[in-house]
């Protein structure tokens, strides 16, 4: 099983940050750890939005039909032919767990990218990390 956390990022600092997402990486890949540290909350708040979590669930419960998707509290469960995806959803991070990068890019990331436009994709166990959607390119007029 792959895990990965997702974190929706401010607007403003993913702007600042989109081409330094290796900064962004291992302060995320440490904050777990350093949770208790006023300085490391105080700077994860200050970097992340709150994720609505029953708004988050209800998208994604669109985007199948009622058959292949269970709910209990904040997870869901994708179920299709073979494939079997839990995503866990809380107002900090949100986890996908599936068995490949591949089957969860096809079954969840593919629609979190019209979700929200700034979320920040880290799979710790195998170093990989980086921006769910290309950054937005805006018009100087």
């Amino acid at each position: 099983m792959q895990k990965f956390s997702l974190f929706l990022i401010k607007e403003n600092v993913a702007d600042a940050y989109y081409h330094k997402s290796d900064i962004l990486f291992h302060f995320l890949q440490k904050y777990p750890s350093l949770k208790s540290d006023e300085v490391y909350r105080k700077q994860f708040l200050y970097i992340t939005q709150e994720i609505s979590t029953d708004h988050l669930i209800q998208f994604i419960q669109k985007q199948y039909p009622t058959q292949s998707v269970r709910t209990s509290a904040h997870q869901l469960y994708i179920t299709y032919q073979s494939t079997h995806i839990k995503i866990t959803v809380n107002p900090t991070e949100c986890t996908v767990e599936g068995s490949s990068l591949h089957e969860v890019e096809q079954f969840v990331f593919e629609y979190l990218r019209s979700f929200y436009s700034t979320f920040f994709v880290v799979n710790i166990a195998d170093q990989q990390f980086g921006w769910l959607s290309p950054q937005r390119k805006r018009l100087m007029i």
